[in-house]
């Protein structure tokens, strides 16, 4: 909280002090407050790194929260914005896994 209250609310240092604060929370097994965290994130550093990181890591919340929905929704979001980000090929698994198989055509 410190150094969120020290930097100004959009800078890096910022983003990083609620990144840490989001895995101390996960750490915790609070996956709720994690993700509320994330979604701060998310909103304060759109359209960046810290956007990427927010996606991904609600993907993988709800993830343990075992809300499949909203973990291949976070997924298929971060595939959307960043096909290209360093975390599309675990977010493919992730979502591969969680969608359920289509049915045999005959």
């Amino acid at each position: 909280n410190k150094g969120i209250s020290l930097g100004k609310p959009n800078d890096s240092l910022s983003a990083e002090c609620l990144a840490a604060m989001a895995d101390i929370e996960y750490r915790r097994k609070n996956y709720p407050a994690a993700i509320a965290s994330w979604d701060s994130i998310a909103t304060s550093f759109s359209g960046g790194y810290f956007e990427e990181m927010a996606i991904y890591f609600r993907g993988y919340m709800y993830k343990k929260l075992e809300d499949t929905a909203r973990s291949l929704d976070q997924w298929e979001q971060y595939l959307s914005k960043f096909p290209e980000g360093s975390m599309a090929g675990y977010a493919q698994e992730q979502k591969d896994l969680l969608k359920p198989p289509e049915p045999n055509k005959k």
